[in-house]
């Protein structure tokens, strides 16, 4: 029965490699997205500057927050 167990853990890990790959696939998927998001006719030039630059609309900068603390 040992080839039995070794045969249960590949299949175990086999199926969590799968979904390991396809969270990866998703991710990736969004991360795309948003990265080739254009700017539509709807938005403002002037807003799209302001957060390529991290300000609002009145010149105040979006505080910065440090993830490594969490």
């Amino acid at each position: 029965m040992p080839y039995y167990r070794e045969i249960q853990k590949n299949k175990n890990l086999r199926q969590g490699i799968k979904q390991i790959t396809q969270e990866i696939t998703e991710a990736k998927e969004e991360l795309e997205a948003l990265t080739s998001k254009r700017p539509t006719k709807q938005e403002n030039p002037q807003d799209i500057q302001n957060m390529m630059r991290g300000t609002t609309g009145s010149g105040e900068r979006f505080k910065i927050i440090d993830l490594g603390k969490y």
